[in-house]
């Protein structure tokens, strides 16, 4: 994993979306901030699309940028994890909220260990895999999507705890 990351991947609604990620990730908020991407809520940075050859330009000055910045640049093919956390916010009954966690410091993902239910698949990826991102939906309980590990075009819910365990309970 390098130690300054930026994720970018595509929205049906907001167009170009980016993450910073990693030990050194405010060298790529830097990086994406004097590109000229418009940093929203909880860190996420948005590029409107709706101009190709702007959205081009933009793009190549954000990789000319993140290499002066000691950053590098993904980009993934999946869609939006808030699109498809806002979509199934929709098919679920009842009124539910979908919202998009960054985890940019590796260390940040650790902080939902004592929120989960088992130690199931989503336990082991939260404890062994970089996560950087996920989403919650929440009504009375609260559900977190994250993508599979080694499966990218397959997601993992799974429901968390209304409160953490004290330390030393299981």
């Amino acid at each position: 994993m390098a130690d300054a990351e930026i994720i970018l991947t595509d929205s049906r609604h907001n167009g170009i979306v980016a993450f910073a990620s990693g030990e050194k990730y405010p060298w790529a908020h830097t990086a994406l901030r004097e590109s000229g991407f418009q940093r929203g809520e909880a860190g996420i940075y948005y590029l409107p699309a709706n101009e190709p050859t702007a959205s081009r330009t933009t793009v190549a000055g954000l990789i000319r940028c993140a290499e002066r910045h000691h950053t590098t640049v993904s980009v993934i093919s999946r869609q939006f994890i808030g699109d498809m956390a806002d979509h199934i916010a929709r098919l679920l009954p009842g009124q539910w909220e979908a919202q998009v966690e960054i985890y940019s410091h590796p260390l940040w993902q650790e902080d939902l260990v004592p929120w989960l239910w088992d130690s199931g698949e989503l336990g082991r990826a939260v404890r062994t895999t970089r996560l950087p991102y996920a989403a919650t939906l929440t009504n009375a309980t609260t559900l977190l999507l994250a993508e599979r590990p080694r499966a990218p075009t397959r997601l993992l819910d799974w429901g968390l705890r209304a409160h953490a365990p004290r330390r030393g309970l299981r």
